[in-house]
């Protein structure tokens, strides 16, 4: 007799839906093959068109993602789907998540796989543009607490990033131009490193010559403010307000300093 075994039903719409998703995985096998070949010659023009063409192919998953999982909330897979899609998005303005999550049934919500997804949604809405910024209090490289508080009244960025991260110290040099030419008029840093050896941190400080504050309880990825903050991943940054608004987020190369420029009129 044969014996024929077929998946559950979610295994079987995973299926498809990775079936749909190999689609665009030709163009993403190219667009990385053009950057690491543009990246071996350093050729610096390319390797911007190569990330462009990154870019995009990642924008195509994420409305492959976004589209299968509001072709019907109430799917099998549909809290795996919301899940990636909004790991992928993290970086942007996340006022939508709740939106999103509000569409998936009570009994989805309810599974351990539902309340992860709620738990990782709810710090990220926290520090959506327009949000007050989450307190933070740690301690100096001397050992003084420092609160994000006590810089009321000035724009102050909050840095999240880490001796071992290395697209976090491609940024410094972003940063040291802004803070040298906007601190005379009031702007500050505090960066937040998720170390865990202190002789890393400081380490790092002196070799990248960061001038500004900074901090850290040396939890690595389980420091208290990287988990108010909802970070996951790093680099990541935060701009606030003189009112402690949160204006702008993840700001890379010379965003920072052309944001400054606006408000440093």
């Amino acid at each position: 007799m044969n014996t024929i075994v077929n998946g559950s039903e979610g295994h079987e719409l995973l299926i498809a839906f990775f079936t749909r998703c190999d689609l665009l995985k030709k163009d993403s096998d190219s667009a990385f093959s053009h950057y690491y070949t543009s990246y071996a010659h350093n050729d610096s023009a390319a390797i911007e068109l190569a990330k462009e063409e990154i870019a995009t192919v990642n924008q195509k998953y994420e409305r492959l993602y976004l589209q299968e999982f509001l072709k019907d909330p109430n799917s099998v897979i549909a809290v795996y789907l919301l899940n990636v899609y909004t790991s992928m998005n993290i970086e942007k303005d996340p006022t939508n998540f709740d939106t999103l999550f509000a569409k998936l049934p009570h009994s989805a919500r309810a599974t351990s796989a539902g309340k992860d997804l709620e738990d990782k949604i709810a710090p990220i809405l926290l520090t959506a543009v327009g949000k007050s910024a989450p307190q933070i209090i740690q301690n100096d490289t001397s050992g003084i607490p420092v609160s994000l508080s006590s810089y009321r009244g000035t724009y102050v960025m909050v840095d999240f990033w880490a001796s071992w991260c290395g697209p976090c110290r491609k940024e410094h040099p972003n940063y040291i131009a802004a803070y040298n030419k906007y601190s005379s008029k009031g702007f500050k840093i505090i960066s937040v490193s998720l170390d865990e050896k202190k002789s890393d941190w400081l380490n790092a400080i002196s070799h990248d010559k960061l001038l500004w504050t900074q901090v850290s309880d040396l939890k690595g990825m389980r420091n208290n403010a990287a988990v108010a903050y909802g970070i996951n991943a790093i680099p990541r940054n935060f701009l606030i307000d003189p009112a402690g608004k949160i204006v702008a987020r993840d700001l890379r190369g010379s965003d920072l300093e052309q944001i400054l420029s606006r408000l440093y009129k």
